[in-house]
This record gives structure tokens, sequence and C-alpha cells, in this order.
């Protein structure tokens, strides 16, 4: 099966695996490319969809994919991993005509590899014109960005590798509605991060200041010193 073809299709999978994850008393926003295209990033179409929880109520991922599927079997299916010593499942939303959209759902915190900073849902943010859709908030979203950049230019697997370009567009694309529509600045916006994620944060956004010296002016206007 193909991936989505246009932002519409990632959308509605977002919408319907939000509400199937709140109809078992689940809350969360989504992250990733398809967060990003919700602020209004179109550069590129989303090729999944990205959620983290908004808390660990002690439930694995893999019970709240099957929970998932349990409430609408007709679009979301569950796959087995390619690799044979992989034991979790890949969660996909069915979208017709031989095309899917995978699912990711992570829990915050250490949780899973990412790390993703804890998000409070007083934060949650529902962009318009996509008001029913949850996105995290734009700055760790933009930083969360930044991290995913760092770790394929280091990474070993060349899958990951290859995604690296595709990062620096999320990232330029993001920076520039971070900055000129949004004017967030990191004193205000990003009190609540924990300091260990800002201080790494600090370090990657040097990273690619280095490697991207036009960027620099927009990382100081956030509050980054560079």
């Amino acid at each position: 099966m193909k991936g989505p073809s246009n932002a519409k299709q990632v959308r509605k999978a977002a919408r319907e695996a939000v509400q199937a994850l709140a109809d078992n008393n689940i809350k969360c926003c989504l992250f990733g490319s398809a967060a990003c295209h919700i602020y209004g990033m179109q550069n590129r179409v989303p090729g999944d969809v990205d959620i983290v929880l908004l808390t660990n109520d002690g439930r694995d991922i893999e019970y709240i994919k099957q929970l998932v599927v349990s409430r609408n079997p007709t679009r979301f299916f569950l796959e087995e991993s390619i690799y044979p010593n992989k034991t979790y499942k890949k969660l996909y939303y069915r979208l017709g005509n031989g095309r899917r959209c995978k699912v990711d759902v992570l829990h915050p915190g250490r949780a899973s590899k990412l790390k993703i900073p804890t998000i409070h849902k007083r934060l949650v943010e529902y962009p318009e014109p996509y008001g029913d859709i949850p996105v995290m908030p734009i700055l760790p979203l933009l930083l969360m960005k930044l991290k995913g950049w760092v770790d394929h230019r280091r990474s070993s697997k060349p899958y990951e590798q290859k995604k690296v370009g595709q990062d620096v567009g999320d990232i330029d694309g993001l920076l520039e509605i971070v900055v000129d529509e949004y004017g967030v600045e990191m004193d205000s916006e990003g009190s609540w991060l924990p300091r260990k994620f800002v201080r790494a944060s600090k370090k990657r956004v040097g990273e690619y200041v280095n490697k991207f010296p036009r960027s620099a002016q927009r990382w100081r206007k956030i509050g980054f010193d560079v």
C-alpha cells in the first residue's frame, strides 16, 4: 500500500486517531510533520501521524494501539514489524484506493526513546482552520524537529540519514512560522520545558547554526544565544 497522497488524508487519519483515543479516555496531541502542517507549514505532505499522549497511566502502548483498532476496525489495523526480533506492531489508518497512513502513538518522557516533554492539557494548541485537531505547542514542536535532525545526522542507519534533508525543510519552514507569525520567545513560552531538554536544545541550535548560518537571526529572536 502507498502512503497519503495529500494533507487532507493525513488530517482525516489524525482526527479519527485522536477520537479513538478520546473514546478510551486518553488525551493526546499531534507532533511531527502532521503538527507542522496544522500550523501552516507547506513544504511537503506529511508522511504519517505522530501522536504523543499527555499522560502515562500505565497502559502499554501496544495495548493502546489495540484499543484504537477496536474503536474503528474498518479503518484502523495493525501490522507486524518487518524485523523478526521486534514484538511491536505498526498502527495504520486505511485511506482507501490502496493507500494507508501510519499512526505512531508514544508516551511522553523517558517511556519512549524520543523523550518527548510532557505536555499539560492547558498548553495544547488548536490552530485554525483545523481547530478540532490538538497539537503540541509550536516551540517544543520546533525543538523536537531539531532533535530529529541531529539524531538523523548522527545515525548509522541509511534510512534515517535520508531524512536529514527533509528535516531541514521542516525546521526552516517551522522556524519562519514561529518567529514571523507567532513571535514566540523562549523566556515567556518555554519556561515550563524541562531544563535538561532546554540545555540540549541550545547545543542543537548551535549545531544547526554552524551548518546553516542564515538561520541565526531567527534563532536569536526566539532567545537562543548564537
